[in-house]
């Protein structure tokens, strides 16, 4: 027994002494399942919101065995490239946008076609009804079906008013599907393909005659500065939107990890936070539009005056929103970052490499705020003004500095959490961001 127990121990020094550790449990050594999910829509919007919030949870209730991560703004594929990349299972998991339905999935589109539904109300109880049959033909292309929700209203923004069929008749219209373009030749007119990027330099340019899309993009992309019209035509009460997972990712989840993805969005109310946030940004998006240009056409004809400082005050809301909203997105996990290298790494490097860049982006936001401060207060001491309505511009320009203060907070924040990581127990250095903190 004594000569077994000094054997023992001999084999553990030697395997310590060649560079091994002692035995550690299974679950403590495998790498974390890692989907990606693609999307079309900013950091910012709330598609990409909502699912963060999915994902962390996901990777909360999996204990870190699990991560979704999210790439809004077709960081990681265009639109058009997301349903190919899906079938394909280059990703595991992510949006069919109806408006970008190909003839592999077109009979999807049933509720795009025109006048199918009159509401967001209507769509969304139809889509309920429909769920079966949208499941069984996702699964027939080997796509399984989480979750069903929208995009909102699409609506007709053109320098002319198109109020009867006959108006429709030799005019270009952007359109972005199969569905769309149908409809716009039913009706008349000529159908041209313009990315979502370009459109408003098409729309300014006038290379358009107008353009079919949501009201929730129109206001953010200020199409209103370029087509004054909106037009209520109502062609579908909603555009559909399905968030899938490839079968075979699927089927290569451990049982326990499927039920988790599977209760995830129902425990972040994902879906009903979908048809809410589409459905009150859609009538703020247009509220705040029909507004503008009413008040434009009737101070322009009946006062000849028109609002000559909305062009300046939407740029200094613009301002407002970009940088002062850093910090959130920032905390949301929201901003793009490339991992095609990193998350092949051992944790422990991972996190050191974010520590470097945690503390790279915080010197580079201390000279930004230097130099963008020392702006503001040239521009006060000197008095500059706005070329029309001579506002100020010193309270605008300080918005840059004030904002990007607020992202280094929200950066050291990040630091000392990933400080802690990196020099805690080994099971746990990895990478932290602020999506993962919040899980």
């Amino acid at each position: 027994m004594k000569k077994l127990t000094c054997l023992s121990v001999a084999v553990a020094v030697l395997t310590l002494l060649a560079g091994g550790t002692a035995p550690t449990p299974v679950a403590a050594q495998a790498k974390p399942i890692v989907w990606n999910l693609p999307h079309v829509a900013a950091p910012t919007y709330y598609h990409t919101i909502n699912l963060n919030a999915f994902g962390a949870k996901v990777k909360e209730k999996s204990g870190g065995r699990m991560e979704i991560r999210v790439h809004p703004a077709s960081s990681l594929y265009p639109q058009q490239e997301i349903l190919p990349s899906l079938l394909d299972g280059r990703s595991e998991i992510g949006p069919v946008l109806s408006g970008y339905l190909t003839d592999v999935l077109l009979e999807l589109g049933v509720l795009e076609l025109p006048f199918m539904t009159a509401s967001l109300e209507e769509h969304r109880k139809a889509q309920q009804q429909l769920k079966p049959f949208f499941t069984e033909q996702l699964g027939k292309k080997g796509l399984k079906l989480l979750t069903a929700h929208a995009w909102p209203s699409q609506q007709v923004f053109s320098h002319q008013p198109i109020r009867t069929i006959a108006d429709w008749k030799g005019k270009k219209i952007r359109v972005y599907g199969a569905d769309s373009s149908n409809i716009t030749r039913a009706l008349g007119g000529v159908p041209v393909n313009i990315p979502f990027g370009e459109l408003y330099t098409a729309l300014e340019k006038k290379t358009v005659d107008g353009a079919i899309t949501s009201a929730t993009n129109a206001e953010p992309m200020k199409f209103f500065e370029v087509s004054k019209i909106i037009n209520y035509w109502f062609l579908a009460g909603a555009s559909g939107e399905w968030l899938v997972v490839n079968q075979k990712a699927w089927d290569g989840l451990p049982k326990d990890l499927q039920q988790i993805v599977l209760d995830s969005p129902k425990e972040v109310r994902f879906e009903d936070k979908e048809w809410e946030a589409a459905s009150f940004l859609g009538g703020l998006a247009t509220l705040v539009i029909a507004g503008t240009t009413t008040a434009d056409v009737l101070l322009r004809y009946f006062l000849n005056r028109p609002l000559l400082g909305m062009d300046e005050i939407a740029g200094f809301l613009q301002v407002l929103i970009v940088f002062w909203g850093c910090a959130y997105t920032f905390q949301q996990g929201g901003h793009i970052r490339v991992d095609l290298v990193t998350s092949h790494l051992p944790g422990p490097v991972r996190a050191w490499l974010r520590v470097l860049s945690l503390l790279l982006g915080l010197a580079f936001l201390g000279v930004v705020c230097w130099v963008t401060t020392q702006s503001a207060l040239t521009a006060y001491r000197y008095q500059r003004v706005s070329v029309v309505m001579l506002y100020a511009l010193w309270p605008a320009m300080l918005l840059i500095p004030t904002g990007l203060a607020l992202m280094a907070v929200a950066m050291l924040a990040a630091l000392g959490r990933q400080l802690r990581a990196a020099l805690g127990p080994r099971e746990g250095r990895d990478e932290v961001d602020g999506q993962r903190h919040q899980a």
